[in-house]
């Protein structure tokens, strides 16, 4: 029997130690309430587990590894902030799971950025406007403070159509969802956002200006559009931490 074996053995056993003398980690239906003093939910410790349908981790547990979860029938999980570290592929297999974690821990992070959590809409007073047109609009000004954001398809009853020039210039923002309604983003409009790892530009996204995202070290993750037809010069310039990017053959 190797480590792994051993240790995944010793969390079960724990476990079961606990149902059998009466302080059952299971409660109403099929929540399962991991022991108290845990600190590793080891690879592949509840795969292919048809019994699960809600998990509620302890504090205290930093890591969930390997295939912990994977193809299991897991439906919802409560993940504490000591938790410092989750495998890519925990949840392997599963059609939808619910993350409940702590905005700010590293859970929640994982959780966004591998789409198991959705961005709450960003209220409308956190954008700054200009009217375009009798209902169209652009964002020209970020003045809220929060991490994630999603930005919703009007703003005081105007369709949002465009990000405006500097519009989050050297914000803390680190993962943005802009909405369907835009066709373009502008000049700097996310320049030296050092914190941005990802941006999920939309379809119908034609332009994006001329050093709209330079100097974001940390974005590592950008899909752009079958839609796009322009990129401005150095769009994309010192940002390290991208190693490829596809450019649509609509970009000419």
């Amino acid at each position: 029997m190797n480590n792994m074996q051993l240790r995944k053995m010793i969390v079960l056993l724990a476990i079961l130690i606990l149902i059998l003398i009466g302080k059952s980690a299971l409660s109403e239906g099929k929540v399962l309430k991991l022991p108290a003093g845990l600190k590793t939910i080891e690879a592949e410790v509840f795969m292919g587990d048809s019994s699960l349908e809600e998990v509620i981790v302890p504090d205290g547990v930093t890591e969930i590894n390997k295939k912990a979860f994977a193809k299991s029938t897991l439906k919802k999980i409560n993940i504490p902030s000591s938790v410092g570290y989750i495998a890519q592929d925990a949840f392997e297999g599963l059609e939808t799971i619910n993350i409940i974690a702590n905005q700010g821990s590293y859970a929640y992070h994982w959780g966004v950025i591998n789409q198991y959590i959705e961005i709450p809409l960003a209220a409308e007073n956190e954008f700054l406007i200009q009217i375009v047109d009798s209902d169209k609009c652009i964002i020209t000004k970020y003045i809220g403070i929060a991490n994630y954001i999603r930005i919703p398809n009007s703003i005081e009853g105007y369709k949002v159509i465009g990000i405006g020039q500097e519009a989050f210039r050297s914000s803390n923002i680190i993962l943005i969802d802009l909405p369907a309604s835009i066709s373009s983003i502008d000049y700097q409009a996310f320049y030296s956002c050092s914190r941005l790892e990802e941006i999920r530009i939309p379809e119908g996204v034609t332009t994006i200006g001329a050093y709209a995202f330079y100097w974001c070290t940390e974005l590592k993750k950008v899909t752009l559009p079958e839609t796009l037809t322009a990129i401005g010069q150095s769009a994309f310039g010192n940002c390290t931490s991208i190693t490829e990017i596809h450019i649509p053959d609509s970009v000419s």
